[in-house]
């Protein structure tokens, strides 16, 4: 995979790389978590799910986990990436979610997440495996699992609360798990 540089992106100031992309190697392998699936924790106001009345989502989304699978998408020009205050109280939710998702006990590397530029809901938690590979590890679909305003919802200030009982009670239908 190509990856183009712009040295205007976060990526490249974050990293101070200007080797072709974020990790300093052209060729970038983006992998999805093994077990990665959907999940539903009123607990922690956190849902996953697509639902069949989402279509042009659901075929977005189906999209955008081939391109990212096929390595035939240039990161630093479609998605942004967002910076992630990892305190205490994220961490432990986090970690949560990854027991629940997963069903074991994992202690969360450094994340970084991103967002597609003109789909703002639609958005990626990932690590760097290494210089060539990094792993998908969470698909946050509402802006739900560090709680911020749904852009789907048209919302200014993050309710959690609010955006999961909308989604929750619609009623799951499609697992992310089915669509990678």
């Amino acid at each position: 995979m190509n990856i183009h540089t712009n040295t205007s992106n976060v990526f490249n100031s974050i990293t101070g790389n200007n080797n072709g992309n974020i990790f300093g190697n052209k060729n970038l392998n983006i992998v999805f978590k093994k077990g990665i699936r959907s999940i539903n924790l009123s607990n922690h106001n956190f849902i996953n799910y697509f639902y069949e009345f989402e279509k042009d989502y659901i075929n977005f989304a189906k999209k955008e986990f081939k391109r990212l699978k096929n390595g035939s998408i240039d990161i630093l020009e479609e998605y942004n990436d967002k910076p992630i205050g990892m305190n205490k109280k994220i961490k432990a939710r986090l970690t949560d979610i990854h027991y629940e998702t997963y069903f074991y006990n994992f202690k969360l590397p450094f994340l970084k997440r991103i967002t597609k530029i003109g789909n703002e809901r639609f958005q990626l938690y990932y690590y760097q495996i290494d210089s060539n590979n990094i792993e998908i590890i969470f698909i946050d679909l509402y802006h739900l699992l560090i709680p911020a305003a749904d852009k789907g919802h048209k919302e200014k200030k993050a309710n959690p609360k609010k955006t999961y009982e909308d989604y929750a009670n619609k009623g799951a239908d499609i697992d992310i798990k089915d669509l990678i």
